[in-house]
């Protein structure tokens, strides 16, 4: 029969842990505070017509393990390559976004929130392009969710699929992921198909290879008619990066 475990610390032990503890704290606090600043910061410098200086972004930036890096980003514009990417919205909207994400990442997961917020929130203002980014050394199985979003997205189903992908961390057995295609109506004959024989291969690898060269690290990295910034950005800041572009300031 189980137990409910009890505190093992002698008493001690427990003061240095409690000591621990609030130590922790304190540090996250101190980190939090200056990554709020930093986000005032940089969108400062963008509101008050610094673009052609622009050189920082408006969230911290992830490394490839995800975690906060310590300093900023040297951030440049950069046309990325659209033509191929599976898009959104008006192709004359005042903006365009282009997502660099992983499906298995929990921050690409986190921010399908956010961008759906902006949907809502901006319709038809924006046009937005996602491009793959798997990191298969962190996630295993993010290059094969990449394979079956571009064979929904032959059957004109990607955002559906994006959709289910990120809501679904973890479930990405073949079985899943034709389960998925079957629920948004796909013929999964051609899904099985296409996921068996990988013809996207090599539209993924170019992607990751459009990344690297646009100066993506980690995932998600935005790119806001070309400028870029990197990681989960917050509904607020990521709105008022959608203002500027919609209003026709980030040129």
């Amino acid at each position: 029969m189980e137990k409910k475990k009890t505190n093992s610390f002698p008493p001690k032990q427990h003061g240095r842990h409690h000591r621990f503890l609030l130590m922790m704290c304190a540090l996250l606090l101190v980190l939090l505070g200056l990554f709020i600043g930093s986000v005032a910061v940089s969108l400062h410098r963008i509101k008050t017509g610094g673009l052609s200086q622009f050189r920082k972004a408006a969230s911290s930036s992830f490394t490839r393990s995800g975690s906060a890096s310590s300093a900023a980003p040297h951030v440049e514009r950069s046309q990325v390559e659209e033509s191929v990417a599976p898009s959104l919205g008006p192709s004359d909207a005042p903006l365009t976004i282009v997502e660099f994400g992983d499906f298995d990442c929990p921050y690409t997961q986190a921010s399908l929130f956010t961008v759906k917020q902006m949907l809502q929130e901006f319709p038809g203002k924006f046009r937005l392009l996602f491009r793959n980014f798997p990191i298969p050394s962190l996630h295993p199985t993010a290059e094969h969710a990449a394979e079956a979003a571009m064979c929904a997205n032959d059957q004109h189903k990607f955002w559906e699929y994006y959709d289910l992908l990120l809501l679904s961390p973890g479930q990405r057995t073949d079985g899943a992921l034709v389960s998925f295609a079957q629920q948004l109506g796909i013929n999964t004959d051609a899904f099985q198909a296409c996921l068996a024989n990988t013809p996207n291969a090599a539209t993924i690898q170019r992607d990751m290879s459009v990344g690297l060269q646009s100066g993506v690290e980690g995932t998600p990295t935005w790119f806001f008619n070309g400028y870029r910034i990197e990681g989960a950005l917050s509904v607020d800041n990521f709105r008022k990066v959608v203002q500027l572009g919609v209003a026709g300031k980030l040129k």
